[in-house]
């Protein structure tokens, strides 16, 4: 299982416009999105390769099979993190 490194001690805030800003979690939220950007650009371009390759059909389907499931248990930990920070987020933003 993945450990969430965010901690709610570690995390700055400051009061402007009467919302919360909370720098450090907008940060990774930031980073999780690029990554998850690398991800998705990665992923295309496995699927553009099959299509262009000369392999045979049924062992394309087979291995664009193989590739989505690849990139679905990659996304995952990013996704639920990205979830878990939003939900932090939005506690700190009604809390203040």
């Amino acid at each position: 299982m993945h450990n969430n490194p965010v901690r709610d001690e570690n995390v700055m805030e400051y009061r402007s416009d009467h919302r919360t800003y909370c720098p450090n979690i907008q940060s990774m939220m930031q980073e999780l999105l690029r990554t998850l950007a690398n991800i998705d650009f990665q992923h295309e371009d496995d699927l553009n390769k099959l299509k262009r390759s000369t392999t045979d059909d049924e062992l394309k389907k087979y291995i664009k099979e193989k590739l989505q499931e690849r990139h679905r248990e990659r996304r995952e930990p990013y996704v639920n993190l990205l979830a878990e920070l939003r939900k932090q987020q939005h506690r700190k933003a009604f809390a203040a």
